[in-house]
Order: structure tokens, then C-alpha cells, then sequence
């Protein structure tokens, strides 16, 4: 099946060079679920990536790599006149030439979503919408831009989600769907950044609602013996400043690679994620982290989340509710008089784990369902 992939992630290589070339890259976690799922595609189909390049500073340009064609930011002007759209349908029009089957979608950009609409009908294609998040949930968003990529969801053939409860926001229930929760993938470790557990770790969104002032309260009070390192987008949040300036160990990192985020949790003493629950968060958002702790085979603590806890009931420490007081209190009741770890919850969830969402396991279900649509 000849599949074209229409994204803004970039490619592995490339999102590592920017990084290292110091530039702040948004939204990690999505740039590492799209690397996935072409992976997964990618398996078994000739993939066709055009990447719609997020703006950066100095509009860095990326030059076209394998399968991915870039369409470089060139300016707000450019964009608003619709100048990168009309690049990304030449390519893609140029791609269809050769051959094309079916058409996928990121859903939270709206040009790429009006791209793929415009090709769906131009070209008598299935389009397929690749459902991440319900852009209500995202911070400052405009009414219309929820508005937008709702209707442009609605006007798919069928949806990949990542919830059900994301089916429902999207009011697409009776739409051709596939539901998973997000793929895995056999980690490339890097040299330990730190001594092997010696220290806590938690990678992703550093900001207040996510829990991270919980977590460095949490663990000021009970002073374990282990660093905390944290790893992430931070924001401009002066609370999270002062505290991590409030101990020498605690080591915040920054945004890092997908290789050293997968090392520093295999190598960790103890993962935490200390996102509080939120009911609407916890139906139509699966915290990917998670799926990443589990499979990296370190002990996890966490806030609790429906499906994952009923899924993985006995490989994580499952808190009863969230916020700075449990998590001192899970702190408090596994660490002896000398400040070490005890009685940790051992996570043995990695071979299930990749039998149901590994990158091949779930590529080969999404490509039927791709081939049902198809049909």
C-alpha cells in the first residue's frame, strides 16, 4: 500500500541535530508518537512523508532526507497567505503521480488538515485522521481553531485515536475507527547520563497542571537519597525556577533526545509520573510517558489512569489520587532510615507491553484496518 503521511514532526536525525544545535523544540511527545507510527507504517508500505516544519528560531531550514519531504517555514506572512500549503499539495500532487492509496493526517494542524481534505477529494482517496488530543485541552487555543480541527475530523474517511473517550469528544463514534492507546518501540540506549540508580526521573511537560511543583515539593520534603533529574519543557514558571535551584540535586535538562529519555529511564531508581487526575484528561488522554516507564523494566510510581491501571494493575504503584501530599506519602513509606528505596512495586510489564503495542504487533492491525478503508 502506497501511503503519504502528512505531518509536522521531523525526522529522528534531524529533531536530534536542532536539539543539539540548541534550538526548543515543541510538543516532544507528539514528534515521537508520528516517528513511531512511520515506523509502523513503514513495515509493510511504500511511506510518503511530508513534514510541515513547526516555525523556529532563525527559520532554520531542514533539507528533504529518505522518505521525508520538507516544507521549510518562511515567514508568518507566508503562512498566513497560504504559501506552505499550496507547497505541500505541489508535493504531494507530485507524489500521487507515482501512485497513492491512501492519505494520513496530524489533526491538530489546520493546514494539513485542509491539505489532506483537498487530496482526499481531488484524487478520490481515503483520508485518515490521526486523533492525538482533543485541541479543547490544549492551553490558549482559539474557538475556532477547536472549531476547525473538528470539522476537518469530521470530514475524514475514518480516525486512528488514541481514546475512546477522544471518539466521543470528536463526536466520530460511528466513524471507521482504530483505538490504541500509543506504540512502543525496542529502545537504542546511550551511555548512562548518571550513576545507575542514583537518582528519581520524570520526562515531559514540566508545567504546574502536569504536576511537576507537586513532584520537586514532594521530594524537598522527604530529601531521599537519590537525585532528581527532570527532563522537558519548562515554560516561564518563576515557582519552578526557585525550586530547582532549591537543592544541588536536583538537574533539570532541559529538552533531550528520544535516545537519552529512553536511557535515563532504564537506568533510573524510580519513574514518576505525577500528572493529578482530571476525569475529562483521564477518558481522552493516555499519559505516553507511561507506556515508555513500563517498558523500560524501572520501578513506577503514579497518579492514577482508568485504562492503563485496569490494563497494568500490578506493574506500577498505583497512588490513590495526586497532588504534593500522596506523593510525599509514597516518598515517606518507601524509604528506610537510611533514605533508600524499599518495597517498590517491580514492573515486569515490557514483553506484554510490546505484544500488544510494540511498533510491529500494532503496525500490522492499523495497516488492516488501513486496507478495510481501502476497500
Amino acid at each position: 500500500m502506497k501511503i503519504l503521511y502528512l505531518t509536522t514532526a521531523i525526522e529522528n536525525g534531524d529533531y536530534n541535530s536542532l536539539l543539539n544545535k540548541g534550538y526548543r523544540l515543541s510538543n516532544p511527545s507528539n514528534q515521537n508518537f508520528h516517528d513511531k507510527m512511520i515506523k509502523a507504517l513503514a513495515l509493510g508500505n511504500d511511506v510518503s512523508v511530508i513534514s510541515l516544519v513547526p516555525s523556529l528560531e532563525n527559520d532554520y531550514t531542514l533539507t528533504d532526507k529518505g522518505i521525508y519531504r520538507y516544507v521549510n517555514y518562511h515567514g508568518a506572512l507566508f503562512n498566513r497567505l497560504g504559501g506552505r500549503k499550496r507547497k505541500m499539495l505541489k508535493i504531494a500532487k507530485a507524489i500521487e503521480r507515482k501512485g497513492l492509496d491512501i492519505v494520513l493526517f496530524d489533526s491538530l494542524n489546520l493546514q494539513i488538515g485542509e491539505a489532506a481534505l483537498a487530496l482526499g477529494k481531488q484524487f478520490s482517496l481515503p483520508v485518515v485522521s490521526l486523533v492525538t488530543d482533543n485541541p479543547e485541552n490544549l492551553a490558549k487555543t482559539p474557538r475556532i481553531f477547536v472549531s476547525n480541527v473538528k470539522s476537518h475530523v469530521n470530514s475524514s474517511t475514518g480516525v486512528l485515536a488514541l481514546s475512546d473517550g477522544l471518539l466521543k469528544a470528536f463526536n466520530v463514534e460511528s466513524k471507521p475507527h482504530f483505538v490504541f492507546p500509543g506504540l512502543v518501540e525496542k529502545p537504542t540506549l546511550l551511555k548512562p547520563l548518571f550513576a545507575p540508580k542514583s537518582y528519581f526521573y520524570f520526562g515531559g511537560a514540566l508545567l504546574e497542571r502536569y504536576g511537576i511543583i507537586d513532584l520537586i515539593k514532594a521530594y524537598l520534603a522527604t530529601n531521599p537519597d537519590y537525585d532528581l533529574v527532570l527532563a522537558g519543557h519548562a515554560g516561564e514558571s518563576e515557582t519552578f525556577n526557585r525550586l530547582i535551584h532549591s537543592s544541588p540535586r536536583i538537574h533539570f535538562l532541559g529538552q533531550v533526545s528520544k535516545e537519552e529519555n529512553y536511557t535515563l529511564e532504564a537506568y533510573a531508581a524510580l519513574l514518576i509520573n505525577p500528572r493529578p487526575f482530571e476525569s475529562k484528561l483521564d477518558q481522552e488522554s493516555v499519559p505516553s510517558k507511561l507506556l515508555e516507564y513500563l517498558e523500560s523494566g524501572a520501578p513506577i510510581v503514579s497518579t492514577p489512569h482508568t485504562a492503563l491501571k485496569k490494563e497494568y494493575p500490578d506493574d506500577i504503584a498505583w497512588l490513590e489520587g495526586s497532588g504534593e501530599k500522596l506523593i510525599t506519602t509514597f516518598f515517606q513509606s518507601h524509604l528506610n532510615p537510611d533514605k533508600k528505596l524499599i518495597n517498590l512495586v517491580e514492573n515486569h510489564a515490557a514483553e506484554r507491553l510490546y505484544a500488544t503495542y510494540g511498533v510491529e504487533a500494532l503496525g500490522k492491525k492499523i495497516q488492516d484496518f488501513l486496507h478495510s478503508l481501502k476497500a
